[in-house]
């Protein structure tokens, strides 16, 4: 009998507006990007052990490692994989539930750029998550999958988070999520929001921006507790902009779209959460008539596209020296499988209640 396999896969996403204040009790509207991913693959095994597919070179020297590790920090793919199997052990067991206590192999690979603000952390840790229920014969909703997902990084590795990233990836559509509503688990609203018409984003982003997102939303978090007036003002004006962003694009409205990404960045600069990279190229996509603001915690940034249209914007970038590609949002997507491929069939139990989480 062949080794039963289970794979995982999410996506990265691309903040529009209201990021970062989904970590500060605010709201933020993010669209998922289908040609970037993360893939887990849970193969039989005769113990546990977790691996990288596509193993990187080791560091050449000493300083390597430090010049790395300043600039992407001590985050690896390998924790947050563990993180999630251990998360949603205990959730299961929690619940009263039996885990299948057989050992597998992990193997995960991603090709979403690291540590420029698009979500790969998370994304590795969703594409666990939903290689895990497959393979123990479990489904959850997406807002329950989102929760697990912000508790294996919130609780079990400690890094200070929001709902933005987690809830798009685990609905694999463009999401409003607001944490000023939140249910009685402490899951915030999230709102999907389908175009009317197909519309075309771009994403660019710049390696050389890359830094970890805990740092940011840590700093964030400590103004906001002291009551700096100028973090809790701004997060009131991020909020308005999320909604209004989603707003525009339920209506395939990409004038009203380009004002509410640019008021998210200008408040994102207020708040000093825009690196110099990501201001140098929402400068650029400006100058071309278009409007883009950071599509996460630095390095990346998210844009409307200006009337020469979102191609002509992908090679501006590209000239500049950026990676860049079209985002394509359809009137009707395909909603991404919340279950997972597995080669093998098995019953298939449905839990009902999530895990308590607050924002």
């Amino acid at each position: 009998m062949p080794d039963r396999t289970d794979l995982g896969r999410a996506t990265a996403r691309a903040g529009v507006a209201g990021n970062p204040s989904d970590a500060l009790g605010g709201a933020a509207f993010a669209v998922p990007i289908e040609q970037l991913s993360a893939r887990v693959e849970l193969v039989d095994a005769v113990s546990m052990s977790v691996e990288r597919a596509d193993l990187a070179a080791p560091f050449p020297s000493v300083s390597a490692l430090v010049e790395h590790t300043e600039r992407y920090g001590h985050d690896g793919g390998d924790r947050l994989v563990t993180a999630a199997i251990v998360t949603l052990h205990h959730h299961l067991r929690g619940a009263g539930l039996e885990v299948d206590d057989r050992p597998f192999r992990a193997r995960w690979s991603t090709d979403i750029p690291r540590s420029v603000g698009l979500a790969g952390s998370s994304a590795l840790v969703i594409a666990t998550l939903r290689a895990l229920l497959s393979r123990w014969g479990l489904d959850l909703e997406a807002p329950q999958v989102a929760a697990l997902a912000l508790a294996a990084e919130s609780d079990e590795l400690g890094i200070a988070a929001g709902w933005m990233d987690r809830a798009v990836q685990a609905h694999g559509r463009p999401t409003l999520v607001d944490t000023r509503s939140l249910d009685a688990d402490g899951v915030p609203s999230m709102r999907l929001v389908e175009p009317v018409t197909p519309v075309e984003l771009v994403v660019a982003w710049d390696p050389s921006g890359a830094a970890p997102s805990g740092r940011l939303h840590g700093d964030l978090r400590a103004a906001l507790a002291a009551g700096d007036p100028v973090v809790t003002g701004a997060v009131d004006d991020l909020v308005a902009a999320a909604v209004d962003a989603a707003d525009a694009l339920a209506d395939g409205d990409l004038t009203r779209l380009s004002d509410a990404v640019g008021r998210s960045c200008a408040l994102r600069a207020q708040l000093g959460a825009l690196d110099a990279a990501t201001a140098a190229m929402a400068a650029a996509v400006r100058e071309v008539g278009g409007a883009a603001t950071s599509a996460g915690s630095g390095g990346a940034v998210l844009a409307v596209p200006g009337p020469p249209g979102a191609t002509s914007l992908v090679e501006h970038l590209g000239g500049r020296g950026w990676s860049a590609s079209v985002v394509l949002l359809e009137a009707a997507p395909a909603v991404q499988s919340r279950s997972t491929t597995s080669t093998t069939t098995s019953p298939r139990t449905s839990l009902l209640d999530g895990p308590s989480r607050s924002s």
